[in-house]
């Protein structure tokens, strides 16, 4: 398992994908900021990050973040992702992440979160989510579920 600095436990969802790219970890004192920390198998043929795996975590986790955030623990589907692709990351960086939830309403909500590796930004990502009527599923509900 990838080590973390402290105070960062793994995040726990039970999703296949999440093994695949996994662990990402949450902060224990700030439930907006997660991490992860690169191996080999997250880069590219050029051997830095593949922007793929920043892709699929600003999802996994600006759609866990802004379901928690509703009311009602509503559930929610990516209408948009957009990621920018600023710096970027080497095998054996840790990754802080950044989420701030902007919006939950009736139909559409909003999330965005910046990727630091040293307080250098080497992402940012902006989602826009069609909420689901109805309940989240207990996986919807955790911090990263999708």
């Amino acid at each position: 398992m990838a080590d973390a600095p402290e105070g960062f436990t793994p995040l726990e969802i039970d999703q296949e994908v999440i093994r695949f790219i996994g662990p990402v970890f949450t902060n224990k004192t700030s439930p907006a900021l997660f991490g992860f920390r690169i191996e080999e198998r997250h880069c590219n043929w050029r051997g830095i990050l593949h922007g793929g795996i920043l892709s699929l975590i600003a999802d996994m986790l600006l759609t866990g973040n802004a379901v928690r955030s509703g009311e009602n623990a509503i559930g929610m589907v990516t209408a948009s992702l957009t990621v920018d692709f600023i710096g970027r990351a080497n095998n054996g960086d840790w990754v802080d992440i950044e989420v701030v939830v902007r919006k939950v309403g009736g139909k559409m909500a909003f999330a965005d979160c910046v990727f630091f590796v040293e307080r250098n930004i080497i992402a940012r990502a902006s989602a826009v989510f069609s909420v689901v009527k109805g309940p989240a599923t207990e996986e919807e509900a955790k911090p990263g579920g999708e």
